[in-house]
């Protein structure tokens, strides 16, 4: 009776043993697929940093073409003197900028109003007024 005790306990214990080493392959293997599937992730975020730089680069390098053009040296050269070609108009607009601005500037005094104002007075009415200012 001690010996078939003994003889279950033995197989018991190499059943143990085996489904131990089983848990610990599947640990393994998941904490595999676990770092495999981080490493695929980070080489995708990589992949699309390198492609947005690469982007980024393909702009500079197009600037450098533009700016090295001799349209560029004018239009900047004329910026930073204030100068003007004889058949360029230039608008002098202010700091402050901002086109809903000037818009609503442009509904709130109508042109005709204004030319009908002019119209109305004298030449020397207008010379007055704007002596005065």
């Amino acid at each position: 009776m001690f010996s078939t005790i003994m003889k279950y306990l033995q197989l018991s214990f190499g059943y143990l043993w085996l489904v131990a080493i089983a848990a610990y392959l599947a640990v393994s293997a998941s904490q595999a697929v676990v770092r495999n599937y981080n490493a695929q992730q980070i080489t995708a975020e990589l992949e699309q940093k390198l492609e947005a730089a690469n982007l980024e680069k393909q702009k500079l390098e197009a600037l450098i073409v533009y700016y090295k053009t001799d349209a560029f040296k004018e239009k900047e050269l004329r910026r930073a003197l204030l100068l003007a070609r004889t058949d360029e108009k230039v608008y002098a607009l202010p700091e402050s900028y901002n086109p809903k601005d000037l818009e609503q500037l442009a509904v709130a005094t109508p042109v005709k109003e204004q030319v009908k104002d002019v119209a109305d007075k004298s030449n020397l009415q207008q010379w007055v007024e704007y002596v005065l200012r």
